[in-house]
């Protein structure tokens, strides 16, 4: 299974990082106050299960957001994101559209083709921020709306590389993420 192990600065005040253990105390009541229906067990079980697919979005040191993804085995070349959420008083700053960036920027580069995710029918803003951020409606129950973003691995060129050096695909990546930091936050 690919890891997406990968620690992005943005900007002074924001980093997003894999969540370390001795985090997920801090990280439980964010989880508990945006998603109130998981219960306590169940948070338990998804920060066990999914350590290494859990990154958060510090902001001075403090926990702001986090999300959560997955992999399927039978579909290698797709990450999906199970949760993501920003608490109340750091919303409307671009920092969900960062960690959306984030998971983007390691799926790239861990050669995922596919970022997936669904989300409540119900949920308008959600679903209006999955839309800004480019992910394409895929599919659509009673409940829920699936969507899909696709990453750019198609590029052979990419592939060539190693993706344990810091490349130029790399470098190219970075900067093009720094500057659409820049017009998500800035302006």
């Amino acid at each position: 299974m690919k890891s997406l192990c990968h620690t992005t600065h943005w900007d002074d005040k924001i980093v997003i990082k894999n969540c370390s253990c001795l985090q997920w105390r801090k990280l439980v009541p964010i989880i508990k106050e945006l998603f109130p229906e998981i219960s306590p067990a169940k948070i338990s079980w998804i920060l066990r299960t999914y350590k290494k697919n859990t990154y958060i979005a510090l902001l001075d040191n403090d926990i702001v957001g986090f999300y959560i993804y997955y992999t399927i085995s039978n579909n290698p070349d797709e990450v999906w994101l199970d949760y993501i959420g920003i608490n109340k008083k750091n919303r409307n700053r671009g920092i969900g559209s960062l960690l959306l960036i984030s998971l983007l920027d390691n799926a790239i580069t861990e050669g995922f083709n596919k970022v997936l995710l669904s989300v409540r029918k119900n949920n308008i803003h959600s679903t209006n921020f999955y839309k800004k951020n480019g992910f394409k409606q895929i599919s659509e129950t009673t409940e829920q709306i699936t969507y899909c973003k696709e990453t750019d691995n198609s590029n052979s060129v990419k592939k060539s590389f190693n993706r344990k050096s810091e490349t130029s695909a790399n470098i190219i990546n970075k900067i093009y993420l720094k500057i659409l930091y820049f017009f998500i936050v800035v302006l």
